[in-house]
């Protein structure tokens, strides 16, 4: 699909492994809709400049019932609340050492298929860099 292709040049651009459809075991999602995806694809897997991210295509639940959104997962400790300003939006969910960044199923603005434009997805997968507190070095 044309989607996939477009993610895959992504990740190589950006310097992250595409991983198809395997979440990494590492990543938790228990505690937000994410945890009971019923299909994840377009996975893919990094450390721009020092800092894990993961971010994937995933649908929850079956049927008429379902809903598909694009998650970006980020290990750090790295505020996000910078990142909110590409979309207001957007919503965080901290999971251990993960942020989860997406739209939450209730957002009526979102792109008609719930998952993020690859322009929206590629300006949040380069704006994520370690937060360095003021006064320190």
């Amino acid at each position: 699909r044309q989607r996939t292709a477009a993610i895959r040049a992504l990740a190589s651009r950006l310097g992250f492994h595409f991983l198809s459809d395997i979440l990494p075991r590492s990543l938790t999602l228990s505690g937000t809709p994410f945890s009971r995806h019923s299909k994840v694809w377009n996975v893919i897997d990094g450390e721009p400049r020092g800092i894990r991210t993961i971010a994937f295509d995933c649908q929850v639940g079956v049927g008429k019932g379902s809903w598909r959104r694009t998650v970006i997962a980020v290990e750090s400790a790295i505020q996000l609340s910078p990142a909110l300003a590409f979309n207001s939006e957007m919503t965080i969910d901290a999971v251990g050492n993960w942020k989860i960044l997406y739209r939450p199923r209730a957002s009526m603005n979102f792109h008609i298929t719930g998952l993020m434009p690859l322009d929206e997805l590629e300006a949040y997968l380069s704006a994520f860099a370690p937060h360095t507190p003021k006064g320190t070095q």
